[in-house]
């Protein structure tokens, strides 16, 4: 280590490569998720949609059925109250976070094509949870097996 990177703090360690890691900020993605990767990120992108669809279809049969409590109704109506307002803010920072990691894909991955890059944006930032499984399956599952398949 030379005395400029002790003095700035910033150590880059090199790969086989011998590309710096970690990578500047406003580099592309080199490298594609391996399958399992894949994966368990499609599965994570189904997450927001299906809580949502739990916690509305309980709150709909305890309506449809005249009961007075939910299903997942845990007697007290103050920790009933907190447990749902946990799973509800625990699954939006959950929701945030995937956000974050597919607008960074977007902006930093080549397999985006430019003129789509805003448009996933807006697609993703607005549809939430329904969007993520589909923008999954168009640039991790889709996009990889055309890769795949493709000539090197």
């Amino acid at each position: 280590m030379d005395q400029d990177q002790r003095q700035s703090g910033s150590v880059s360690i090199s790969d086989e490569a011998g590309e710096a890691y970690p990578p500047p900020l406003g580099a592309p993605f080199k490298s594609y998720p391996n399958r399992a990767i894949r994966i368990v990120l499609g599965v994570m992108t189904l997450i927001p949609f299906g809580v949502a669809v739990a916690v509305f279809g309980s709150i709909f049969i305890a309506a449809s059925t005249a009961s007075d409590a939910p299903p997942w109704f845990l007697g007290d109506p103050d920790t009933s109250f907190n447990v749902f307002l946990s799973v509800c803010m625990g699954i939006g920072a959950f929701s945030v976070s995937l956000l974050a990691y597919f607008l960074v894909f977007i902006f930093r991955s080549p397999r985006v094509r430019n003129e789509h890059k805003a448009l996933w944006a807006i697609v993703l930032f607005m549809s939430n949870g329904l969007g993520f499984p589909v923008f999954w399956y168009v640039y991790f599952w889709r996009d990889a097996e055309q890769l795949a398949r493709s000539p090197a």
